[in-house]
């Protein structure tokens, strides 16, 4: 089973490698030139950070852009189309050069910075290339979302977790929705035309870039699922704490009262600049929102951050409650492309070996034991240690690196004799595999 994934998984990264393959002359044209505006909300009074977060932002719609249009021209599959959004959590990477485009202009409430930027397609392509793989094989898995979330007009955190979250008990919030959305979604690129306020503009444009209508749902195998809490509300452990604040260990355990495997945990709060309030029902202005967010994805099975993603948003809207929607919508796009970066890092380190644990029954003997862990490493694919955490009464707790999953090892063991030991597979779950030995 092993060696026929090995080869269809050669045979992806052959294909991969010439689709991505160009030839010394065309180096140049390996680099791109966009114009790019970037708009930041001044928060405080500080309208040096405001330009200098505006700049950010434009740096990072080029990348994306060029990503978009990278990815659409070199191939049409779209397990590809869902990589392109992934590289601009680490957009500074990919930007060779740019240069101002006349004057940062800002009003009382926000300033834009428009650049021409130069970004690299050569350092785009190696990078897509090994996302993209990962995002194949890895699918994505379900998710269960724990955020605190507060708007500009609340005077505190709403969660759904237990009911000094909100009177009304568990409910759906506007920056779970969004990061929900988002995490399901691909920017389209250059192609498509949407209306805006100014007409027709195409999805590469910065006015368009974060229009819903530029953003895609990705294919049924690629989704993140996630599962509804709202089951969880009157469980006594859920009902029984307090405050929106949880530790690691008992995040661990309302998640072991799912099927999910990943917890994101965090929190998301926006807020309206007081410069902001003095004018809001000017019927010149707006009132300017900026949200700011972090979370953290927990692996339930083990309970190790699988990565952190922290950003923040801007919104601009006729009240504070409608700002802080549109700044949440801009915040979830942000950390939907960072927790999906922080993933197909953390894939990418596993691809030289993760630990799957083993609880074994049936041992009869010390000795017995020793002679599997050593037929283990021996006589199964890609695992290259076992370590014993546990024996006591004919039990065994191990732990092997392995570059095999989990269900992979099950097959194999199903499949054949280890030395003198039939191996019946008991339980097999992600990162888990409960056997019995018999001899």
């Amino acid at each position: 089973m092993r060696s026929l994934e090995k080869q269809v998984w050669t045979v992806v990264a052959l294909a991969v490698t010439t689709m991505f393959s160009v030839p010394a002359f065309a180096e140049k044209a390996a680099e791109q030139t966009v114009e790019s505006t970037g708009e930041a909300a001044i928060v405080a009074g500080n309208v040096e950070a405001a330009k200098q977060k505006a700049k950010q932002y434009a740096l990072r719609d080029a990348v994306e852009r060029v990503a978009g249009t990278f990815v659409t021209g070199i191939s049409e599959s779209k397990d590809w189309i869902a990589v392109r959004d992934e590289v601009s959590a680490q957009s500074g990477g990919y930007v060779s050069g740019w240069e101002p485009v006349g004057a940062p202009s800002c009003d009382a409430a926000s300033c834009k910075v428009t650049l021409k930027v130069t970004v690299s397609k050569g350092k785009l392509r190696d990078r897509l290339d090994r996302i993209g793989l990962l995002i194949q094989k890895q699918r994505y898995p379900r998710v269960l979302l724990m955020v605190a979330e507060q708007n500009a007009d609340s005077p505190k955190p709403s969660y759904w977790w237990n009911a000094e979250g909100g009177a009304a008990g568990p409910r759906p919030q506007v920056f779970e929705n969004a990061l929900m959305d988002y995490l399901n979604k691909t920017y389209v690129g250059e192609g498509k035309t949407v209306k805006t306020r100014k007409g027709d503009e195409e999805c590469g444009s910065p006015k368009a870039t974060k229009r819903k209508e530029c953003w895609e749902p990705l294919p049924a195998n690629l989704q993140f699922r996630f599962f509804d809490y709202t089951s969880l509300a009157s469980h006594p452990l859920v009902a029984g704490l307090k405050g929106e604040k949880v530790s690691d260990d008992v995040l661990a355990k309302i998640g072991g009262l799912t099927d999910a495997e990943i917890i994101v945990y965090g929190t998301a709060t926006a807020m309206v600049p007081k410069n902001n309030l003095k004018q809001m029902w000017n019927s010149d202005s707006l009132v300017a929102s900026h949200a700011s967010g972090s979370v953290r994805l927990i692996d339930i099975r083990t309970g190790a951050v699988l990565t952190t993603a922290s950003g923040d948003g801007n919104g601009t809207a006729v009240s504070p409650d409608l700002a802080g929607n549109w700044s949440f919508q801009s915040l979830a796009r942000s950390l939907s492309v960072k927790i999906k970066q922080g993933l197909a890092d953390t894939w990418q380190n596993q691809e030289s070996g993760s630990w799957v644990k083993l609880d074994v029954s049936g041992v009869s003997s010390y000795g017995d034991l020793m002679k599997f862990k050593g037929l283990l490493q021996d006589g199964i694919t890609g695992i290259s240690s076992v370590q014993q955490r546990e024996f006591a009464d004919g039990k065994a707790k191990l732990e092997v690196q392995t570059t095999a999953s989990a269900e992979d090892i099950a097959a194999e063991l199903s499949a054949k004799k280890l030395g003198p030991f039939s191996v019946a597979v008991m339980g097999v779950k992600p990162g888990a595999l409960t056997l019995k030995l018999e001899k």
